[in-house]
């Protein structure tokens, strides 16, 4: 609850809770506020390891059974990648790769649909490619935006 009450939330916006298994308190607890408030959720988990093991919230529910959406980032129970000889336990973490191409893959879908509705998309360029002094004030413009929004809530 201290997490989300730090931001104003109307039921049409959605939420994205990303979890390697989905099981742990804040996660679930994130989501389960996120529901309450009349938000869709969208899970970035682990379906695997979800299964595979008990949830540790108090209500005994998993992310995947709270979220309208779930994206598997197809990583293993256990998370992790790599066996190494004489090594007990494997090694790399895969739920970070697979959320990270999730996430940025979400942002190129978001971008198109926007775009297709004729929407603008705020993008942040990179400064390597426009500028600092561009950069810069884009990112001022982007914010300003958000701010913009964050008031009309």
């Amino acid at each position: 609850e201290m997490i989300l009450q730090s931001f104003r939330f109307a039921p049409r916006d959605s939420f994205i809770v990303v979890s390697s298994a989905g099981i742990n308190p804040v996660p679930v607890e994130v989501a389960l506020g996120a529901k309450a408030r009349g938000m869709k959720v969208i899970a970035i988990t682990s379906v695997e390891h979800a299964n595979s093991t008990s949830s540790r919230h108090k209500s005994g529910k998993k992310l995947v059974e709270i979220a309208d959406v779930v994206l598997d980032n197809c990583a293993p129970a256990g998370d992790a990648l790599v066996e190494i000889e004489s090594v007990p336990y494997r090694v790399g973490p895969g739920s970070s790769i697979g959320a990270i191409a999730i996430i940025n893959a979400l942002k190129c879908q978001v971008a198109e649909l926007l775009v297709s509705r004729g929407i603008r998309p705020d993008v942040l360029p990179s400064p390597h490619v426009v500028g600092d002094e561009a950069a810069a004030k884009e990112f001022e413009r982007v914010l300003q935006a958000y701010h913009d929004r964050a008031q009309k809530l």
